[in-house]
């Protein structure tokens, strides 16, 4: 019996990556965006979790399958250890198929749990961002970097005129 697999879904990771970049001029979107976007990144991980089980056991019933029909269709005079079942059920190519698919799904439910850690941690750092933007640290940084800009220029008109 051959495992059931679902047409896989689309691969969205590229697209939820993009959303992980923080604008911070922009984070009142960025805010009003975090819940929804986490919530769809955490349903596609759930999603590939079951996937990956369903692959898995896939893959156990087909290794069920191939050690059964080693089992049964031995010879009579046929001595057959459960290393050599083992062995030989490694080997067939339905395994191979049924276990290819195993790791896609599990790989894939791996990348989905990072992805969804970094969603965690990016709404850690709208709150920091957030509290930065609420004390005026942006507005300070601005006019510090002005300042520094406008010293430069000073400086450098200085050091023409000097020559």
């Amino acid at each position: 019996m051959k495992p059931t697999i679902r047409t896989p879904l689309p691969d969205r990771t590229a697209e939820f990556r993009e959303y992980l970049k923080i604008d911070k001029d922009g984070l009142d979107e960025a805010l009003s965006q975090q819940a929804d976007l986490f919530f769809r990144v955490a349903e596609e991980y759930a999603l590939a979790i079951s996937e990956r089980e369903e692959a898995k056991e896939g893959l156990n019933t087909v290794d069920a399958d191939l050690g059964l029909k080693l089992r049964t269709g031995k010879k009579a005079d046929e001595k057959v250890t459960e290393g050599l079942i083992k062995d030989r059920v490694q080997k067939d190519p339905e395994h191979k198929v049924a276990f290819d698919t195993y790791a896609k799904k599990r790989r894939r439910a791996e990348q989905l749990a990072a992805l969804k850690e970094a969603f965690q941690e990016r709404g850690r750092m709208l709150r920091d961002l957030g509290n930065l933007y609420a004390t005026g640290y942006f507005t300070i940084t601005a006019a510090k970097g002005a300042a520094s800009r406008v010293g430069r220029e000073v400086l450098n008109r200085a050091r023409e005129e000097a020559r």
